[in-house]
């Protein structure tokens, strides 16, 4: 997860979107919060080499409260203080708008910037991947989607975690999910001393009764679903 103190203009690189039918999406009945961060997923700290985070994530249509900005789920790799990161995913504003992104952390300051592209087709899963490299002087963050290319940055920290969840703004927006169509993050690794192993994470519910709320349950060592308690189909 990360704490983001000082805002950055989000950058648009592609203005489509997609939309499809739903996936068990549901207007929870919860009071709205907006901004609240809540996350759902799993993170391994086991290694501070690590070097690559990536998992196959099923492309949800979750329902948006409308003014809460988003929901979503990604990958990232992240500092021991959570605080500077760089992740990719899918994201859904509200009335269906969804895209691919990638958002990053950089400078003294901690700023941020999000790069949003057209959405891989929903109903699907991705693959999802950061990879990381310093090369004595910079720190190189690279994000994929899909198989494709779409940036490489210099940030200015060490990876430390892999982290893999789904995140919404609002106790009214639905977390990436459903008890019986759980969020699924499959085929999830992490790269150390050039090696992938099974991310093998733990599981992590965060955020104002994000335990109530949300479920998450590892399937096995590269498989792990979440779901919103609220919806059901």
């Amino acid at each position: 997860m990360r704490r983001i103190t000082i805002a950055f203009v989000i950058v648009s690189l592609m203005t489509a979107g997609l939309t499809a039918p739903t996936w068990a999406k549901c207007a929870p009945p919860r009071t709205n919060d907006f901004v609240t961060h809540r996350w759902a997923g799993w993170e391994n700290a086991a290694n501070s080499s690590i070097a690559g985070v990536q998992s196959k994530i099923f492309n949800y249509d979750p329902y948006v409260k409308p003014n809460t900005d988003f929901a979503m789920a990604w990958v990232m790799l992240t500092n021991p203080s959570r605080t500077s990161y760089a992740q990719v995913g899918w994201i859904e504003h509200p009335y269906d708008a969804r895209y691919t992104f990638f958002e990053y952390t950089y400078g003294i300051f901690n700023l941020w910037a999000r790069a949003e592209s057209a959405a891989l087709p929903e109903g699907t899963s991705s693959v999802y991947r950061v990879d990381y490299e310093f090369d004595g002087s910079n720190h190189w963050y690279h994000f994929w989607a899909g198989g494709q290319d779409l940036f490489r940055r210099n940030s200015n920290f060490d990876a430390a975690i892999g982290q893999i969840y789904g995140e919404t703004l609002s106790a009214a927006t639905q977390m990436p999910g459903a008890t019986q169509v759980p969020e699924v993050f499959d085929n999830a690794w992490r790269k150390v001393n050039g090696v992938w192993y099974s991310f093998d994470g733990t599981m992590v519910r965060s955020g104002p009764s994000a335990t109530t709320y949300f479920g998450a349950t590892k399937v096995y060592s590269t498989k792990a679903t979440v779901w919103d308690k609220a919806c059901t189909t």
